[in-house]
């Protein structure tokens, strides 16, 4: 099934798979409640940032066609430009930054879920520079990192580790048939999951090379924190490159939508207004 919220001209995107290919709905919802008019982060260009609490998800409206949204990650324009105008380094002078970030990340993991080994390989769902899949495969885990900027790729690849781990791919596209291993039993969203523009695709997509049950990790900036502290304070996530943003409880309902069963492991904060869910979910037979 495939929801899609109108709000006069607006239209927004919120989707759900189930096993067949199912039919659009469009719900004119008037219990989502609009925060106000906002510059977005990535044109300057005005929006409207909306919250639907019977689902626990919030959005910009209006949004970019899917098209022009996917050409800002196709080329380098993110990666690069755009994260430099935020004052943001590029993505060649932050490795360093981010393999640290991922030595960080790797044993919150383990200690939290004991060592990943026995989980099996990793697949790590933008993996931009592909920090995290070098630290990875430095200590020993098996992992292959996916994204979709050809030239964030192409330079990770001139890393030694890396070269032969990384693959150009878009999930809200269609299933990879490239990746080296045929499953991956845990799977990783690291500040990613809010920049899908078709969440719901993307995780029926990613099922495809999984086993029946696996580890979901997502690392997001949580709402739940956003609407507890004043949503104003958070003006400077909302814009075309962040379509959605989630509670905890909008991220469980938006994966439990795809899967046959959610089970919550972990949910913490590695630091304020950012949250760490860890999820066993047991995919639908398709």
């Amino acid at each position: 099934m495939f929801l899609k919220y109108v709000h006069g001209t607006a239209s927004i995107m919120c989707e759900y798979l189930e096993p067949a290919e199912g039919i659009d709905i469009e719900l004119y919802d008037m219990s989502s409640k609009k925060f106000g008019n906002y510059l977005c982060n990535s044109y300057g260009e005005e929006a409207e940032f909306w919250y639907y609490e019977p689902m626990g998800v919030g959005y910009v409206s209006p949004q970019l066609p899917y098209a022009e949204y996917c050409s800002l990650y196709d080329s380098d324009w993110y990666h690069n430009e755009w994260m430099e105008s935020i004052k943001h380094p590029i993505t060649s002078e932050r490795f360093d930054s981010d393999v640290n970030v991922a030595k960080i990340r790797i044993s919150e993991y383990s200690r939290r879920l004991g060592s990943l080994k026995h989980l099996g390989p990793a697949l790590d769902v933008g993996c931009s520079n592909g920090a995290f899949v070098q630290e990875m495969l430095h200590q020993g885990y098996e992992c292959v990192g996916v994204d979709v900027a050809p030239g964030a790729v192409a330079e990770a690849q001139t890393r030694p580790l890396l070269s032969k781990n990384l693959y150009v791919h878009n999930f809200e596209s269609q299933p990879c048939k490239e990746l080296k291993h045929q499953y991956y039993n845990i799977v990783l969203f690291h500040d990613v999951f809010e920049h899908l523009y078709y969440p719901g695709r993307t995780l029926r997509n990613i099922c495809e090379c999984t086993p029946p049950r696996f580890t979901l990790i997502v690392d997001m900036p949580c709402l739940d924190s956003g609407l507890a502290n004043g949503i104003a304070g958070w003006k400077h996530l909302w814009g075309h490159t962040h379509p959605y943003l989630y509670t905890v409880r909008g991220l469980v309902n938006i994966v439990s939508a795809v899967m046959q069963s959610v089970r919550v492991l972990q949910s913490y904060c590695p630091i304020p207004d950012k949250r760490v869910v860890i999820m066993e979910c047991h995919k639908r037979p398709y």
